[in-house]
């Protein structure tokens, strides 16, 4: 106990100093931690548009994970914990996003995007799987259930998915139809707006994980602009106009403080989908997978109990 103890004390002045010296040191030996103690290990998958990484633990029928534009696969690890065990689950970093190097422009459509995961999956040999998306991520997730009938078990939509026509807006939407917003992170004042846009209450993260992914994104604003309007500008068919072709079970996840898409959309979906699921959340806001990670899973791990 005294070598353990001891052990742990070294572990921690090591990992001050190292964010003194070197926060990239410390995010990296933090977010190690991380994921492992979350039973997650870190992979790479190579593909013809470069590697893409990927996070994968559990056993059983595969889960995998979309996130939105500009975010990471880091962002489902306190949902996934919570969930029941007996699932696999791969959390992705979509091509072109997060660890993953960027790509050529034209690969943000979203056809391209839609194509580069279907790449990505099979190359990991996913027969059969379910799922899941949020924002830019369900709209990609909810494309490859339209294309896969046979593959795609279910389809989960965690917090309002892009581009769905909402009865009623809300301020950042207006103000995206005029194109005057977007989520582009350029420095410490739009980093600020985009958190208080995206979340009720901004998550913890430690210090240095945040200051490297934050300078990451700096690092890319000129690319995430070209991104962010390549995206806005694709022609893709709304999610609600999908909704009619898939007979696959369906969850939809809206929280009723979302600035991003007005909650109103939750009801257009449900109308629209043959057989889905719906639940308005609440005190939550874009990404309800880190404002109420255990209510999702918990609302999730039902909807699956269910199939």
């Amino acid at each position: 106990m005294r070598k353990l103890i001891i052990a742990a004390l070294v572990f921690i002045l090591t990992l001050v100093g190292a964010v003194r010296l070197s926060p990239e040191i410390a995010a990296d030996v933090l977010l190690g931690v991380y994921h492992w103690t979350a039973g997650l290990e870190q992979k790479k998958i190579q593909t013809e548009f470069g590697d893409v990484s990927y996070l994968e633990g559990g056993q059983g029928t595969p889960i995998v994970f979309l996130h939105g534009v500009f975010a990471r696969k880091e962002h489902w690890i306190n949902m996934v914990g919570h969930m029941e065990q007996g699932n696999r689950v791969i959390l992705l970093d979509l091509p072109g996003f997060g660890e993953n190097n960027m790509l050529p422009i034209s690969s943000y459509k979203y056809g391209a995007q839609v194509d580069h995961v279907k790449s990505v999956l099979d190359g990991l040999q996913l027969a059969t799987f379910h799922i899941v998306g949020s924002s830019m991520g369900a709209q990609i997730a909810t494309e490859i259930a339209r294309d896969w009938p046979d593959r795609v078990i279910s389809l989960a939509l965690i917090g309002s998915p892009t581009g769905v026509d909402t009865p009623q807006k809300t301020p950042f939407q207006q103000q995206r139809l005029a194109n005057q917003a977007n989520l582009v992170v350029t420095d410490r004042a739009s980093y600020d707006a985009r958190n208080a846009l995206l979340f009720p209450q901004k998550p913890y993260v430690p210090w240095a994980v945040e200051y490297v992914w934050f300078q990451s994104e700096i690092s890319r604003a000129a690319h995430n602009q070209q991104v962010w309007d390549v995206i806005q500008n694709s022609n893709v068919a709304p999610i609600q106009n999908i909704a009619p072709q898939l007979n696959q079970p369906v969850l939809v996840l809206w929280c009723d403080t979302d600035q991003i898409y007005h909650f109103s959309g939750l009801a257009v979906l449900l109308d629209q989908f043959p057989n889905a699921a719906g639940h308005l959340m609440q005190n939550c806001g874009h990404v309800p997978m880190l404002d109420q990670s255990k209510q999702t899973a918990q609302l999730y791990d039902q909807f699956k109990s269910n199939l």
